[in-house]
């Protein structure tokens, strides 16, 4: 499914409602926010990738804590990437350049960490994406440069992987971004490809969504995307400066968002949570 037919179900264009942060060290400001994930009660937790921390906001962006610096000890960083909690409120963390995943909870208290560098099972190089099947705890992860996903046990042993550098179906070329449905379905941005593929929890390809270009349900190299309550699908098409939005069966539904630094542009937006 190439994502190009119009769906029936258009929306209205969302409406800018908020705007918070600039650059800095300050809390509240940033150096590269990477991805962005929400809790039940609606705080933001943000990767402040350069800064080499998190930082968590209420929904109006105000600020209430951050954790976390430069360093390879555990509860330390080095470019945290990709976050995401899981039903319980745990926190989970890319910890990209230190080629790891760390699990906290959700004040920074540091739970459990897994993976080295390496291309073996449970290793990882550049993890960015990580997504958590609510099933059973499995643990999925964008093994970014080693072009692969990983599965994880919820206690982090390894469970099974797949992909390697490619472009055929199952292949990938900078997966960065992961997410799980509530049927299972596991989508992966799979960048430098400039398309976001689907597969079973065993990872299965079911297909995929976009190619690369300009039109609508195309992708410049998409690094984030969302599942929201509907089972819409919205995807940070970074290199387009813009968000897509498909429906459940992939169908293109809408698109906002154009190159600039004013309300509601964007330059290269990467996270994205609904």
């Amino acid at each position: 499914a190439l994502g190009l037919p119009v769906s029936a179900a258009a929306q209205s264009l969302p409406v800018l409602t908020a705007t918070w942060g600039d650059s800095g060290l300050s809390s509240g400001q940033f150096n590269a926010p990477y991805h962005i994930a929400l809790d039940v009660q609606g705080r933001l937790y943000v990767t402040d990738s350069e800064n080499d921390r998190i930082q968590v906001f209420d929904n109006s962006g105000n600020y209430i804590m951050s954790w976390g610096h430069l360093g390879s000890g555990p509860g330390e960083f080095n470019i945290p990437s990709g976050i995401t909690l899981d039903k319980h409120g745990y926190v989970y963390v890319g910890d990209s350049d230190n080629h790891r995943v760390q699990k906290f909870d959700a004040n920074g208290g540091l739970i459990a960490q897994w993976g080295s560098f390496g291309s073996g099972d449970g290793e990882f190089y550049f993890p960015v994406g990580v997504a958590v099947d609510e099933e059973d705890g499995s643990i999925y992860v964008a093994d970014s440069w080693n072009n692969r996903v990983q599965k994880l046990a919820a206690d982090g042993t390894f469970l099974m992987k797949w992909g390697s550098l490619g472009t055929r179906a199952g292949f990938f070329d900078l997966p960065t971004a992961i997410e799980i449905d509530d049927q299972g379905t596991v989508y992966v941005t799979d960048t430098k490809n400039h398309r976001v593929q689907m597969f079973t929890r065993d990872g299965v390809s079911l297909g995929r969504i976009g190619q690369r270009g300009t039109a609508p349900g195309m992708f410049e190299l998409p690094y984030a995307i969302a599942i929201g309550p509907s089972r819409n699908i919205y995807i940070a098409d970074s290199g387009n400066d813009r968000i897509q939005v498909f429906s459940p069966d992939h169908q293109y539904i809408m698109t906002w968002g154009e190159t600039g630094t004013g309300p509601g542009q964007m330059d290269l937006p990467w996270g994205l949570a609904v």
